[in-house]
């Protein structure tokens, strides 16, 4: 359960030495920047930088040139990077000048192949043509058209241009629905033809004018410069690819250093500034102390200290999250209620053991159990995928109590076990498990609020709230007189008992604002309006116990699933056997399936729901800030 500890820096310095300061002593080395403005509001005479980056516009262009070029953004050693940035600028230029170039012209070759392909295929049509294309396109007296026309329509052009002798239709092939061919009229009538065509759905078929020869020799010509047009493009692919592996590692070293000075610069948006020195402040792991004093020790006009947190109370931290391997995976759930803050314990190894045995209790079966964890591991291993690490887990704890509930894929003939719906005792068992569950995990809550409470020196949270020494002091006393008086023993809930354990506690936990504000040495710590506080903490002292039995009862559904998934998975058996008298082994690997994918995912999230809800709802905020080093983030191709 860490969080990383940290102390606040506070680096004061001449203002021409800022940058070195920063690129040497600071960047890549955990420093979490604070706005020094805030931080240091007490402070006169501080003022934010006015800047504008230098380096901002040639790094938009170093990552929009790396997108042309294809070379994606990545480190490079740039100590030997030129600097000048009319270089960069030349070299940036000459470099776009030539892809694009070369893409231009690969751009203007695929579009002639697309269009001299369609004109062969037009032309395919009038193969057996012997006329010369050049002289039909050039008569001065008659125009012609190419095209296609259905075969339905067809019988009837040729009845009507047998009665009309203006124009004529010389068919060539036939293709599925329709004849191709060409037509011709007079110049002086074509407008009138062609709207007699079109009558008729012909489809005029435009035959660019710069093919030459009869059909047959147009496509052999059209071929051959599809052919040479291909061969050019192959060179300019190879041309390209060799470019980029020619001029990769330089573009990338020139892209670092611009990378670097840029980022770096902009350091100065948490920075502030006298008219000769500069202030920085921000949080610093102590893990990263030494090699950032050594680095601040050489720089002789430069002044720092390190804070304990205790000297800056107001202020809290940002949070990294430090977790063995096997409760990482648990760290993206925890986040999704909000990250711990500094000053609070990290739930994470809490949630993971939690979620993991609760899971295994309410979805128990050695063979669905094997498949989940089957499917977590290829998920984690081919995908990466965090989630496929917490299904491998809930896998292994339902395999385990699939052991104990003696349940194989859902038949409970096969190994011995307790059988939950087997009698109604093992029933009653199961669903008071669930609740003896619940007492355990509330109790630790608690356990866990009070150490928060510890840590964060707050006396409310330690000894008078529900969810301090009070309360667990309260649910207890309730939880043993509500047994004591079940099982016959109604003389252990004496009035001692009841004015000690149970009268006493709520009475701390309705005057625990006063009583905090008493312990540490307000003024005011008796309420103004005596009323008002009277009828709110009536209304929250109801709440607080009726939270309790809520909560407790609440995991009653832990037992309740463990039912279901017995009962579902009868029903799956039930139907198996009613398929053709026997057990169809196609209804048993479908209901499998089915159950493990809607119960399995049902199940996931109620056992969520109840760390979120019963559990972490009684300690933690998660109202902690991410920690975001200030670090360099090479691979980055987003313009700024």
């Amino acid at each position: 359960m860490a969080v990383l500890s940290m102390k606040l820096l506070s680096i004061v310095g001449p203002l021409q030495e800022f940058d070195n300061v920063v690129s040497s002593c600071l960047v890549g080395r955990g420093f979490h920047p604070e706005d020094s403005i805030s931080v240091a509001k007490n402070l006169k005479g501080l003022y934010p930088f006015q800047y504008k980056n230098p380096y901002s516009d040639l790094l938009k262009q170093s990552i929009t040139l790396s997108d042309v070029v294809g070379i994606s953004p990545d480190y490079r050693d740039f100590s030997n990077a030129p600097e000048s940035d009319e270089e960069i600028k030349g070299y940036f230029a000459d470099l776009l000048s030539h892809v694009t170039e070369l893409r231009e012209e690969r751009g203007r070759l695929s579009k002639l192949i697309i269009e001299d392909e369609q004109i062969t295929l037009q032309l395919s049509y009038y193969g057996d043509l012997g006329a010369r294309l050049e002289d039909l396109f050039n008569f001065t007296y008659a125009h012609f058209r190419f095209g296609r026309i259905p075969v339905e329509t067809y019988r009837g052009l040729e009845i009507h241009l047998k009665e009309n002798k203006d124009c004529y239709f010389f068919p060539s092939s036939i293709k599925s629905d329709y004849v191709y061919g060409m037509y011709f009229a007079p110049r002086t009538i074509i407008t009138k033809i062609d709207s007699l065509f079109t009558t008729f759905h012909f489809e005029r078929i435009r035959i660019s004018g710069r093919v030459k020869g009869t059909p047959v020799e147009a496509i052999a010509n059209l071929k051959k410069e599809i052919e040479e047009s291909k061969k050019r493009i192959a060179e300019i692919d190879h041309a390209l690819i060799s470019l980029k592996e020619s001029e990769s590692d330089r573009f990338l070293s020139i892209y670092s250093r611009l990378r670097y000075l840029n980022d770096s610069y902009d350091i100065r948006q948490f920075a502030s500034h006298t008219q000769d020195s500069f202030y920085l402040i921000g949080w610093v792991p102590d893990n990263e102390i030494e090699p950032i004093s050594k680095g601040l020790s050489m720089h002789d006009k430069v002044t720092y200290v390190f804070d304990d947190l205790d000297h800056f109370e107001e202020y809290t931290p940002p949070t990294k999250l430090v977790n063995r391997k096997i409760f990482s995976p648990f760290e993206d759930f925890v986040e999704m209620y909000g990250l711990p803050n500094y000053r609070e314990l990290d739930p994470t190894p809490l949630m993971a053991i939690c979620y993991t045995l609760m899971f295994g209790v309410m979805f128990g079966d050695i063979g669905q159990g094997f498949v989940l964890l089957l499917a977590g591991i290829l998920l984690d291993k081919l995908k990466g995928i965090k989630l496929g690490r917490i299904i491998a887990y809930a896998g292994v704890s339902s395999t385990l109590f699939g052991i104990f509930y003696g349940s194989v894929f859902g038949s409970e003939e096969l190994l011995h076990g307790f059988h939950v719906i087997e009698s109604s005792s093992n029933i009653n068992r199961t669903l008071i498990g669930g609740v003896l569950i619940g007492v355990i995990m509330i109790t630790i809550s608690i356990i866990t609020n009070m150490i928060n409470g510890v840590h964060q020196k707050d006396p409310e949270k330690i000894f008078f709230s529900s969810n301090g020494l009070a309360g667990f002091v309260l649910y207890w006393a309730i939880l043993v007189g509500a047994i004591a008086y079940l099982m016959g023993h109604k003389e252990l809930v004496s009035e001692w008992f009841i004015l000690f354990l149970i009268v006493l506690p709520l009475i701390i936990i309705f005057l625990k604002e006063p009583l905090a504000h008493f312990v540490r040495h307000r003024e005011k710590w008796v309420p103004e309006s005596k009323s008002e506080f009277i009828m709110v903490n009536l209304i929250e002292l109801f709440d607080v116990i009726l939270s309790f039995l809520t909560n407790t009862i609440s995991f009653v559904r832990v037992g309740m699933f463990a039912l279901n998934h017995a009962i579902m998975m009868m029903a799956v058996y039930t139907l198996a056997s009613l398929s053709g008298g026997s057990k169809n082994i196609f209804v048993l690997i479908f209901g499998n399936a089915f159950v493990m994918l809607l119960e399995g995912m049902i199940v996931g999230i109620q056992v969520m729901r109840l760390n979120f809800y019963e559990m972490f709802s009684r300690f933690y905020t998660g109202n902690g800030y991410k920690y975001k080093p200030f670090e360099i983030n090479y691979k980055n191709n987003i313009n700024k």
